[in-house]
């Protein structure tokens, strides 16, 4: 939203983000210091992005994955790290770091997951959908339900032994090869994004 639509969305972040810790029912002060954190994050994102890396949306330069990797995730861990420090209110123990460390890492890799795919939709949306061939689109749908597919037979272990799955990840290469070098890095994060939602549920349900 802060790439679409710029620093007038930092409100909107801030109110959204102030209810979601408010529903879960945190303290007003840890509510509004988290919400802060997020919109801070979201902000220095924003900013190192659209007005120092001068990213383009279709990541069709190397400039432009480099940018997002450093200024969006990049930027994103920092700061979420530091934020949640300093939201354990001065307990420095193990437990606190790597609590704050795996928050922060939480937040860059969906920021890395969920950005490339809505800036495609984005893209998308905004220009005229017969301007792509419908052989292309084709192959593009084709490519999102092998990629699927293919992650649902790697991850649910009701199609593969446990024991034998420590190689199986590698599988996806060559799929994500051929959307790289026929399809471009935009349908290839939005079939990545469907590859990792898979590997998350299937985790998370064993």
């Amino acid at each position: 939203a802060l790439l679409v639509l710029g620093p007038r969305m930092l409100p909107a972040v801030f109110v959204a983000c102030g209810a979601l810790g408010w529903s879960m029912g945190e303290p007003v002060e840890r509510v509004v210091a988290a919400a802060a954190v997020n919109t801070l994050y979201g902000g220095v994102s924003w900013w190192l992005l659209a007005r120092r890396a001068y990213f383009n949306m279709r990541l069709g330069r190397v400039q432009d994955a480099i940018g997002f990797l450093l200024a969006g995730v990049g930027a994103t861990v920092l700061i979420k790290f530091m934020g949640a420090l300093a939201l354990a209110q001065g307990d420095s123990s193990a437990a606190v770091f790597e609590s704050a460390w795996v928050s922060a890492l939480a937040a860059g890799v969906g920021v890395l997951v969920v950005t490339p795919p809505l800036l495609a939709l984005h893209l998308r949306a905004s220009r005229d959908a017969g301007s792509t061939p419908r052989e292309r689109r084709m192959e593009q749908f084709v490519f999102i339900a092998v990629a699927g597919a293919g992650a649902l037979v790697v991850f649910d272990d009701r199609f593969i032994p446990v024991a034998a799955m420590q190689q199986m990840p590698y599988a996806l290469f060559p799929v994500m090869f051929w959307g790289a070098l026929r399809l471009g890095p935009l349908v290839v994060a939005t079939g990545f994004a469907v590859v990792a939602l898979i590997a998350v549920w299937c985790t998370a349900v064993g």
